[in-house]
Parts: structure tokens; C-alpha cells; sequence
């Protein structure tokens, strides 16, 4: 059914109930998946790159604002974390859900503060949150990654490393 946009599976194929069902087909625009225009150039075998940000950049501040409204301290470094991979995972996702119609609210996202040790930071640029790696330090609601409005509660959580 091309004015749906619904496939409809030929053969035996049955759904839970035990009933032939519609096959929805998704059609992605490449613009949407595009990567943000601030980001810096990356080499064709760079996946992560870390783009120390100057404290007059306008997504410093931002950031920096973020953190000082919960928790006061010195801020050293603020970087940008760059990989691409992550962020087409990020805006395929969130277009699903802004496409969804049983999801109301369309400006549903929240930035966060995560709190990790230097080690699992690394995994969690390259590779992104992990339910599997989680679990190492705080488990009080079960195994899974965290996640505080409020920065002093991640700092908590923070540890080791310099760079």
C-alpha cells in the first residue's frame, strides 16, 4: 500500500496473534542524519574526536551554565565529544519517536549529567552507554546507566583520570 507506506508480507509471516500483518516502511531523508555544522572535520579512520572547546565559545558557556546551576565548582575543560556513528544512532532514533504518534510531547529530550571514572569514559564516547558495562558503581535501582539533573549528584560518581 504505497499511500500508507505499509508492505505487506507474502507467504506464512504472522504476527503474535497469529495474523498476517502490515510491514511499515520507514523512508529516512539522508538531510536528516546529517551532522551538526559546528563539528569540526574528521579524518575518513577518525570515529571519536574530542574538540577542547575555548571558554569564550558559545557551547562552552551553555554547558558551563548547565553544571553552575547545581553544583559550584572549578571548571577545567569542557570538550565536545565528535563520533559520528553515535549521533546517527542519536537522530535515527529521535526521529522514530518524533514520527510516533503515541508520543505527545515532541520536545521530549533532557540533557543530563552522568558521573563515570576516566576508564568507562572512554567506552562510553566510542561506544556509547552500555546496560551490559553498567553496574559498576551505583546499582541501588538494578544493573543500568544513570542519569541527574543535577550535576553535583553525577560528580559523586566521577573519578580519576586528567586529560
Amino acid at each position: 500500500d504505497h499511500e500508507n507506506m505499509e508492505e505487506y508480507p507474502a507467504g506464512r509471516v504472522r504476527s503474535r496473534k497469529g495474523r498476517a500483518g502490515p510491514v511499515i516502511v520507514k523512508r529516512i531523508v539522508a538531510d536528516s542524519l546529517s551532522l551538526p555544522e559546528e563539528w569540526e572535520r574528521m579524518a575518513d579512520d577518525e570515529t571519536v574526536k574530542l574538540v577542547p572547546l575555548p571558554a569564550t565559545h558559545v557551547e562552552y558557556q551553555k554547558v558551563l551554565a548547565q553544571f553552575n546551576s547545581t553544583l559550584s565548582s572549578t571548571v577545567t575543560k569542557i570538550e565536545r565529544i565528535q563520533n559520528p556513528q553515535l549521533y546517527r544512532q542519536f537522530k535515527l532514533r529521535r526521529n522514530e519517536m518524533d514520527a510516533d504518534p503515541r508520543i505527545s510531547n515532541k520536545s521530549n529530550m533532557k540533557e543530563l549529567f552522568h558521573g563515570s571514572d576516566f576508564v568507562a569514559l572512554r567506552q562510553i564516547y566510542t561506544f556509547g552507554f552500555n546496560r551490559s558495562f553498567a553496574g559498576k558503581n551505583a546499582t541501588a535501582y538494578g544493573k543500568g546507566d544513570y542519569f541527574a539533573v543535577d550535576a553535583r549528584y553525577s560528580l559523586g560518581y566521577s573519578r580519576g583520570g586528567s586529560g
